[in-house]
């Protein structure tokens, strides 16, 4: 360095080497990369999120559905349930209960009653 103005060296002008000026590989870096970045990350990152929320609105969707089905079978359960205990204590109590659920069940008569037996319907004959 001979003084010259300017900091010029042999007639060039001297370059100050960092790593802001100088990039990857000793090539300068281009002045608008990191904006065509910003412009392709910034809406995928957004499709991302977008995706996400209505795939776990859907799932949030699915399962309250299913819970009102399971809900409503639970109900319908627990109404059957109740009607059986019902039976059961009509069953213990009471005797003309328990002679009903023979009668139906058993296919059993009182001397008093008459029993009809209706033959099962049968199927017309073929025509030819």
């Amino acid at each position: 360095m001979s003084g010259s103005p300017g900091g010029e060296r042999g007639g060039r002008p001297a370059r100050a080497w960092s790593p802001a000026v100088v990039g990857v590989g000793g090539a300068a870096p281009r002045a608008g990369a990191w904006r065509r970045w910003l412009w392709l990350g910034v809406p995928l990152l957004a499709c991302l999120v977008t995706w996400g929320w209505w795939r776990g609105a859907v799932s949030v969707r699915e399962s309250r559905r299913e819970l009102a089905e399971l809900v409503e079978r639970r109900d319908r359960l627990q109404e059957g349930n109740r009607a059986l205990a019902r039976e059961v204590e009509a069953l213990r109590r009471e005797r003309e209960a328990r002679a009903r659920a023979a009668r139906e069940t058993l296919d059993v008569v009182s001397p008093a009653e008459v029993l009809v037996v209706v033959p099962p319907p049968t199927a017309p004959p073929a025509r030819r």
